[in-house]
């Protein structure tokens, strides 16, 4: 309807006039009966609604789209999170567990061990030497 109205600026004035049967036309143009200019005006309607409809369903899609791969993210990242967590345990585990094997080096037998075998060097060594 809007193309219609922009059309006719273009080319002119439009004129207006109602003609009964067998009338003749004051103008020359296109003459349109009751059901034509309704006909426009209903098809005018029904692609503004086809237009809408098309609209709503790529924009439907779209946000199926992007809510299915959102859900794949959400997923991912709960599964990497929950990888994380499941590591982090096992290496506390370990951490306590080499904690508990940890034993204290004891250096008093190191020191007694190492006394005794150098005095028994020594001795045998002053022996060896004295005969």
């Amino acid at each position: 309807m809007i193309l219609l109205l922009w059309a006719s600026l273009a080319w002119g004035e439009a004129q207006f006039t109602q003609l009964e049967e067998g009338d003749v036309a004051p103008f020359a143009g296109r003459l349109l009966n009751d059901e034509a200019i309704s006909k426009l005006l209903v098809d005018q309607q029904l692609a503004g609604d086809e237009c809408q409809i098309a609209v709503d369903y790529e924009l439907d899609i779209a946000m199926a789209q992007w809510s299915y791969r959102m859900s794949i993210q959400e997923l991912t990242l709960e599964g990497k999170i929950e990888r994380s967590e499941a590591l982090v345990e096992s290496q506390k585990e370990q951490i306590v567990y080499l904690q508990q094997q940890v034993k204290p080096a004891k250096p008093f037998i190191w020191i007694t061990t190492g006394f005794i075998v150098g005095t028994l060097s020594s001795l045998g060594i002053y022996h060896s030497v004295k005969d």
